[in-house]
């Protein structure tokens, strides 16, 4: 999963024509999926938003882990547990592991909902217009919550 995931999450960002190949669209999926937070793109602040938010949730996927995603969409293969396990992750919230993913994501999102809003107030309060401070918001709080750190604009990751 960790070599097919950036394979297929690259293909939007290489078509947006801001890589200069595939291989650096795969790198930034991969940098996205791993969290790494490192980027190779050219011409940031000209990306359109909804490629600069898919590399945003690539980040926020990751940092759930991508064991995570898939046992969230197919929870019933058999190895979920060696595959919980293998993420990392040994503790059990639930007792089932399958309704251990479920809540993990409950979580995530209710934050990811409370930390957009926290910020989109303070982004628009500083000045930023509505449209621009929710996108940057949701992205800035995936980046943040899941420690990728990627910039949705290049004058923002200067700070």
């Amino acid at each position: 999963s960790w070599l097919i995931a950036p394979f297929v999450g690259a293909i939007p960002l290489f078509l947006s024509g801001h890589y200069a190949s595939y291989l650096d669209a795969y790198f930034e999926a991969m940098s996205g999926f791993a969290t790494a937070g490192l980027a190779v793109i050219n011409d940031l602040d000209h990306l359109a938003r909804s490629v600069n938010l898919w590399r945003h949730v690539t980040q926020f996927m990751g940092g759930q882990g991508l064991l995570l995603v898939m046992l969230s969409l197919f929870p019933a293969h058999r190895g979920a547990m060696g595959m919980y396990v293998g993420e990392g992750r040994e503790d059990k919230i639930l007792p089932n592991v399958v309704r251990t993913v479920r809540f993990i994501w409950q979580v995530s999102i209710a934050w990811l909902c409370v930390g957009t809003l926290a910020l989109w107030a303070t982004l628009t309060q500083a000045g930023m217009p509505v449209g621009e401070g929710l996108l940057h918001a949701v992205n800035l709080f995936m980046a943040g919550f899941d420690t990728g750190g990627c910039s949705p604009r290049a004058d923002l990751g200067a700070a």
